[in-house]
């Protein structure tokens, strides 16, 4: 059973920066100058992500796949002519875009959902990463977090998945490179730009205001 939002969909924002302030929308909207032109966003949301996406790039050829229909309602009144497609319909483009999306799935479906992509050069990922923060109170706090965050929509949209894939092993193992990197929170909050069979070392950036150890 896919999980429903029909129940948060108008208050996701006000929830989201209720615990992260506005953390995640940083991490959604972290490489938008440097995309290309082709852009398919996949899990899109409020539309958070393309309104931020078409006011940098006006002219950006973007497609959605935002399975819920009380999310594809929100965006569409935030940004009217959104167009929405299923995955299968996907046309090729530049750069896939997985914000708060390989979290649904568990490590198998997650390998089962990128085959399914269309051919793209880039993936762009924004998600949390609590196996990544440093120092082990840190850590410990970041897995507690995830703990409720995945027990809360477990409630509140049926989502039946319960814990993080390791989504970094998962593009790697699959001849992804990670190139750039924005860390926030001490390494809980990650925005990723990965690229295929790149040899030269990720360049990371942590914010200057994140929480925790840098």
């Amino acid at each position: 059973m896919k999980p429903s939002y029909r129940l948060l969909a108008r208050a996701y924002a006000t929830c989201e920066r209720f615990i992260f302030w506005d953390a995640l929308q940083r991490c959604r909207s972290a490489f938008i100058k440097d995309l290309p032109q082709r852009c398919l966003s996949i899990g899109e949301g409020d539309g958070r992500f393309a309104e931020a996406l078409l006011k940098a790039h006006p002219d950006a050829q973007l497609e959605i796949v935002e399975p819920d229909e009380a999310m594809r309602k929100v965006a569409r009144q935030r940004i009217p002519n959104l167009s929405f497609v299923q995955l299968a319909e996907a046309k090729p483009c530049d750069v896939v875009v997985l914000n708060f999306v390989l979290d649904l799935f568990n490590e198998d479906e997650a390998h089962r959902f990128l085959d399914q992509l269309p051919d793209h050069e880039i993936i762009i990922v924004g998600d949390f990463f609590p196996e990544e923060v440093e120092g082990k109170i840190p850590r410990k706090l970041a897995g507690t977090l995830i703990w409720i965050m995945y027990r809360f929509f477990a409630l509140t949209t049926g989502l039946e998945t319960k814990e993080l894939p390791p989504t970094r092993r998962i593009l790697e193992s699959r001849d992804w490179t990670c190139i750039r990197e924005q860390i926030q929170w001490g390494g809980f909050l990650r925005a990723q730009y990965w690229e295929r069979h790149v040899s030269f070392p990720v360049k990371r950036t942590v914010l200057n205001w994140s929480i925790g150890p840098e």
